[in-house]
């Protein structure tokens, strides 16, 4: 078993997991748009939560704690619609969710299921799995993974659309009604917002092509990816 060793890149990951905890913390704290920040900061606990397992993973503490592999990837289904509800809340003061809501997270529920038999392998199992992923040197992205990560960023790119949907409608409501300054200036942030997510997603379906097509892994790639989240 190797031993547990931080790089730079690790570090800076952890910072950026550590920066979204305080984050998500303030914004829960924040009396103003409180009901629109709780989502927002629900959405950085999970980001930071997957960087944290990402962390573990470069560094080798997953092969000593292997609780922690693939722990998160539940989890990643619930981005979608935590950015969907913050930017309902946060340009509809009318909006409130209901029992329905829950129906946005079965995806998340279907993937911690179908993950479940994974989860609940005994630890020895899970570390001799993970190291037969990398047995011949270079290491195999398992189809399921692949699969999943696809379906994340599909998942999460449609409820971006739909979100951006929502806020041009918004702002076309917006001038013909009313000119409100703090109303431009959350739709201005908003568009600034979807547009950094949608240029996360994007390089993380370019991640999933590269992983798809590749005949070997470089870590580095995975590196790239996990400093634009962290960013």
């Amino acid at each position: 078993m190797t031993d547990i060793s931080f790089n730079i890149w690790s570090v800076i990951i952890l910072l950026g997991a550590g920066q979204g905890f305080f984050l998500s913390f303030y914004l829960l704290t924040k009396i103003e748009n409180r009901d629109a920040n709780k989502w927002l900061a629900f959405l950085l606990t999970v980001l930071s939560l997957h960087l944290i397992e990402y962390a573990a993973d470069i560094t080798g503490i997953t092969l000593y704690c292997p609780l922690l592999i693939a722990i998160t990837y539940p989890l990643l289904f619930c981005m979608g619609p935590l950015y969907f509800f913050y930017c309902r809340y946060l340009l509809d003061k009318d909006y409130h969710t209901t029992y329905k809501t829950l129906s946005h997270f079965i995806p998340a529920v279907t993937v911690l299921l179908l993950m479940l038999p994974f989860y609940l392998m005994p630890a020895s199992e899970k570390v001799v799995y993970i190291q037969g992923l990398s047995s011949t040197g270079t290491l195999k992205i398992p189809t399921g993974q692949l699969v999943f990560m696809a379906a994340h960023v599909f998942q999460t790119a449609v409820y971006v659309l739909v979100s951006y949907k929502f806020i041009s409608k918004r702002e076309e409501d917006l001038k013909r009604i009313s000119s409100d300054v703090f109303a431009v200036k959350k739709l201005d942030w908003l568009r600034s917002f979807s547009f950094y997510f949608s240029i996360y997603l994007l390089l993380y379906f370019v991640l999933v092509v590269v992983l798809t097509f590749a005949k070997s892994f470089q870590i580095q790639i995975d590196y790239a990816m996990l400093l634009i989240t962290s960013f």
